[in-house]
């Protein structure tokens, strides 16, 4: 029993954000599926509609952080709705000309994902696609035009100084 409290108790200490299945075979308990758990009878997928959010969610909120901890805009905040609202995109970044869409999946259909970026952008706005699936980290996906652009703007930036 001890082993399967400490197993218990374990994966309610960290946010995984999954569930597993428990099963005692002679007094030794296995994790037998990472996609469920089975205690007491019960079985509780991990892939609700309700967690899916909650996915997205973290991630859009992750994104607004990392913003505003980098100063590059204070005021960047999750939309309500996630950008079900008059206003599109995920995040609301009322001082850069950006538009942000987040999606936290372990599948992504990239071209998919930034059709809805690109229409979800203001005509002002360049569309900024972040991903991140399980464990994995957060990238964004940008048109080659804008990315030579930051990094042309960073050289300048650069050369600037120098002088």
């Amino acid at each position: 029993m001890n082993k399967l409290l400490f197993i218990r108790s374990h994966i309610a200490s960290h946010n995984y954000g999954f569930t597993i299945n428990i099963k005692n075979i002679e007094n030794h308990y296995l994790l037998i599926n990472p996609t469920n758990i089975n205690i007491g009878g019960k079985i509780k997928k991990a892939n609700k509609a309700s967690s899916k959010k909650s996915k997205g969610r973290r991630l859009e909120i992750l994104v607004a952080k990392e913003l505003r901890r980098k100063g590059i805009d204070k005021e960047a905040r999750r939309m309500l709705l996630s950008g079900g609202g008059y206003l599109k995109g995920d995040i609301w970044c009322p001082n850069i000309p950006y538009s942000f869409e987040c999606k936290n999946s372990e599948r992504h259909n990239i071209w998919k994902e930034w059709e809805q970026a690109e229409s979800e952008a203001k005509m002002s706005e360049e569309p900024i696609l972040c991903i991140s699936g399980n464990y994995r980290p957060v990238l964004a996906v940008v048109k080659l035009d804008t990315l030579l652009n930051l990094l042309q703007m960073r050289k300048q930036l650069f050369d600037s100084i120098d002088k």
